[in-house]
């Protein structure tokens, strides 16, 4: 994903909904989330024009356009549950895919424009309650076809490129380490996200439960054979 320099961000039009330059360049966190082209936290904002007067917070990005860079800008909505009628781009999503939303932050599969030209992977900024899309045919997988040192199956793959949760066992972390996720391209970060849904500790927990009783079956069954070996 292309980043933006300092110089290319359009100040101006930030300066006129009340962010100032010096704001974001104190926030080194704001910062790079701009430069990066993802939302940063939200921010306070007002604008006056004539008569009318809006001040609030907002989460700001900003994105290489056709001819200039854009700013995009995300105010606080209602909190979003499994009973919310949620839409992109007048498409509504599946109960699974809100239920998905609520559960971890992301969709769970391609959401596809009424005409079914566009496709998008869909993901929620928790900071705004407000949904974020990524074109899936810019999503190619990780590169090297590697995340956290573990390589993915051309059958992951798919399902990562589609805006699955794939589960991976025994990645790496930066300390050396050993863990196991779920991992999902977020719409939000722009990047890999690790997350722990309900099914994935029912799994974990279904795995824990077998590895236990294939223990317990084997102790009980080491007594039997030194008797037969005693005879």
């Amino acid at each position: 994903m292309a980043t933006l320099t300092a110089e290319q961000i359009p100040w101006d039009s930030l300066k006129s909904w009340g962010i100032q330059r010096s704001q974001i360049e104190n926030n080194k966190e704001a910062m790079e989330r701009l430069l990066s082209g993802r939302f940063t936290s939200p921010l306070p904002f007002f604008r006056n024009d004539g008569d009318m007067h809006l001040e609030g917070n907002a989460a700001i990005r900003c994105y290489q356009g056709k001819d200039s860079v854009k700013v995009e800008m995300q105010c606080i909505g209602p909190k979003i549950t499994e009973n919310s009628r949620l839409y992109v781009f007048g498409v509504e999503l599946s109960k699974d895919q809100v239920k998905n939303l609520c559960d971890t932050g992301h969709a769970g599969s391609i959401v596809e424009s009424k005409d079914g030209s566009k496709k998008y992977l869909v993901s929620l900024n928790k900071e705004t309650n407000r949904l974020v899309t990524y074109p899936a045919e810019a999503v190619n997988g990780p590169k090297d076809g590697m995340i956290a040192g573990v390589k993915l199956s051309e059958e992951q793959m798919k399902r990562y490129c589609a805006g699955e949760a794939v589960y991976l066992k025994n990645m790496v972390k930066s300390d050396g380490s050993r863990f196991d996720a779920c991992v999902q391209f977020s719409a939000v970060a722009r990047k890999n996200e690790f997350t722990h849904p309900q099914w994935l500790k029912e799994a974990q927990e279904a795995e824990k439960k077998a590895k236990e009783q294939i223990a317990a079956a084997v102790q009980e069954e080491a007594p039997k054979k030194g008797k037969g070996r005693s005879r």
